[in-house]
């Protein structure tokens, strides 16, 4: 009886076509990734057993509507708020090294940006925007000490929020 391993390359390659097809037509962000991830759950069970080798694109079928309920579980969790550049100014120090470091906490603060954007309120956002800016003009009215001590417990709840819906959606490994 074959498994998943007497599987022949050609097969595997018609596989790895109908799941870039299936995904495609249900509409994932990227269907050769899905596909890949398809295939790599697959060689991940070694207990398949088939009674002919084309039984591979009914079970790679069903591996695949897994992944792709987990797929629509991820998009449905942060929704797509598109959002502009980053400034540069709110670029990490390590970004004139050019490391990963520096690509790595650029693509987590647009994380952060655009789960900020879809999940808090336009007055919560507009608060920690406003605390970001480098210039410093959004600080440059006048208010008084009991608006000011308003404004400051407002933004900590606002960063508190923010922090708990970021641990929410991307938790610790």
């Amino acid at each position: 009886m074959p498994n998943w391993r007497s599987i022949p390359p050609e097969v595997w390659e018609q596989v790895f076509e109908a799941l870039v097809l299936f995904f495609r037509r249900h509409g994932a962000r990227d269907p050769d990734d899905e596909a890949q991830n398809t295939l790599l759950a697959i060689l991940k069970r070694e207990d398949y057993e088939f009674e002919k080798v084309e039984d591979i694109h009914i079970v790679s079928k069903g591996f695949a509507r897994n992944i792709l309920f987990e797929a629509y579980r991820r998009v449905k969790k942060i929704p797509d708020v598109p959002l502009g550049p980053l400034e540069p100014v709110l670029a990490s120090p390590a970004s004139a090294a050019g490391g990963a470091e520096a690509i790595e906490t650029r693509i987590y603060l647009e994380e952060v940006f655009r789960i900020a954007a879809a999940k808090l309120r336009q007055k919560e956002l507009d608060a920690i925007m406003q605390a970001v800016d480098p210039s410093g003009k959004a600080h440059a009215q006048t208010l008084t000490a009991d608006e000011r001590n308003k404004r400051r417990v407002f933004l900590h709840r606002s960063r508190q929020k923010l922090g708990r819906l970021i641990r929410g959606v991307m938790p610790d490994e």
